[in-house]
């Protein structure tokens, strides 16, 4: 049944795009969260959308929809990550009004 979804759904692009997005980001890119709880999410998450794939009988759209799942939830948490080293580094940055900022 796999293999009859792989070539026939539009959940294979999700599925294939998923991973690719995961190779980049966790090996390539060498991205790393500093919460252990944070990459055994990420961990769990890839572990288990592979568990998907391989035991049910369409485990690709189950599989697509976890990765989904995981690699939207990273992006949130970089995006976090990156937001608080910004303020950290100009707690006092003008938002773009014409008023001067406060120092």
């Amino acid at each position: 049944m796999n293999m009859k979804l792989i070539r026939h759904s539009k959940w294979t692009q999700l599925f294939v795009t998923s991973y690719i997005l995961v190779v980049i980001i966790l090996w390539i890119k060498q991205i790393q969260l500093p919460d252990e709880e944070k990459r055994l999410f990420l961990q769990t998450g890839v572990v288990a959308s592979v568990a998907l794939c391989v035991l049910n009988d369409s485990g690709v759209v189950a599989a697509a929809i976890s990765m989904f799942a995981v690699v939207s939830t990273h992006y949130y948490w970089l995006s976090q990550n990156q937001d608080l080293e910004r303020k950290k580094t100009k707690p006092y940055a003008c938002s773009g009004f014409v008023f001067p900022c406060q120092s």
